[in-house]
């Protein structure tokens, strides 16, 4: 499992898309506004919001080296309690109450890492541990269900937080291998997207009804991946990474509807992450070269469609 720590000296603007105060016909009425950075050296790997509006980032990093969590309070970044890491925290959540978990490298002096929840008055320790060198990945479905990573002596297994410090180890369909993205439909599936390494092409599988089953190969090519997963309010899951089309030369997304995959094809390059919004529409982001870098794109029903960062936004989200 490689261990995954960013060294960054470029200063990252956050941007949001959000209506924009004048009309603008070639936009729809939708611009990019300039969040800001909390500090010049740091390089924004995960976002969240909680059902307030509420924007949270990670991973920035204080006068100490420490990696620490940041809300936007509508002028500035501000930090979220005393949590801090020596190194990165790879993710946040948030769940329907609005609390906020971040997990990743998220360590405890170096013994271990953990899942990490933030009430709004103070950090807390979930429970769920890993060793130190790998990265726990947490996600939260529609319904504020928590679930998580864990290493187990070989590869990893998913987990389902079940309040208190007590987690429920669902297990995974290949406890050898390591996990690259979880997600849930909020519906009782859970799907985990396995690193196929570089002799195995990615693995899909969904537990339900505690029983994991693999889906449909959605490609055999052995040099792809899979790093980004998410599901939409009718149950369809979406996968995406560096996922190559052989035919085509382009890169795409993949759609699971329960029984056939889709590719979503048109991509130029690789997604670090994708997200559904409440009206169903899908994003992606990542070196996908709409423009000269690091783009955001949505897919419109049949392409994929680069919502104009260009260059504008860095690499290091």
């Amino acid at each position: 499992m490689k261990k995954r720590i960013i060294y960054s000296a470029t200063a990252l603007c956050l941007i949001i898309l959000s209506p924009g105060c004048s009309k603008d016909n070639t936009s729809n009425g939708k611009q990019w506004h300039d969040l800001g950075s909390s500090d010049v050296g740091n390089s924004i790997v995960t976002l969240c919001s909680d059902p307030a509006g509420n924007i949270y980032a990670a991973s920035f990093i204080d006068e100490n080296g420490q990696y620490f969590v940041a809300k936007w309070n509508g002028t500035t970044w501000g930090k979220v309690g005393n949590l801090t890491s020596k190194y990165c925290i790879y993710h946040l959540c948030s769940d329907l109450s609005g609390n906020i978990y971040a997990s990743g490298i998220v360590d405890n002096t170096e013994t271990y890492n953990y899942v990490a929840k933030w009430d709004g008055t103070s950090w807390t320790d979930l429970g769920l541990h890993s060793s130190f060198t790998w990265d726990i990945k947490s996600v939260t479905d529609k319904n504020g269900n928590l679930f998580g990573t864990s290493f187990n002596g070989r590869g990893e297994d998913v987990f389902a937080y079940a309040g208190g410090n007590s987690w429920s180890n669902l297990g995974s369909i290949d406890p050898n291998k390591s996990i690259n993205s979880i997600c849930s439909d909020g519906n009782g599936k859970v799907y985990e997207m396995l690193y196929g390494g570089t002799l195995y092409a990615p693995v899909i599988a969904v537990h339900q009804n505690d029983v994991w089953e693999e889906l449909p190969s959605l490609t055999t090519n052995t040099d792809n991946d899979i790093s980004a997963s998410c599901t939409d309010a009718s149950g369809n899951l979406y996968v995406a990474g560096h996922l190559y089309d052989n035919t085509t030369k382009k890169f795409y997304a993949g759609k699971w509807d329960g029984n056939n995959w889709t590719k979503l094809p048109g991509l130029s390059g690789t997604v670090q992450c994708m997200c559904v919004d409440p009206q169903g529409n899908l994003y992606v982001a990542g070196s996908i070269s709409f423009g000269t870098g690091f783009d955001v794109a949505k897919w419109d029903g049949s392409k994929w469609v680069g919502l104009g960062l260009g260059s504008n936004l860095h690499k290091n989200i």
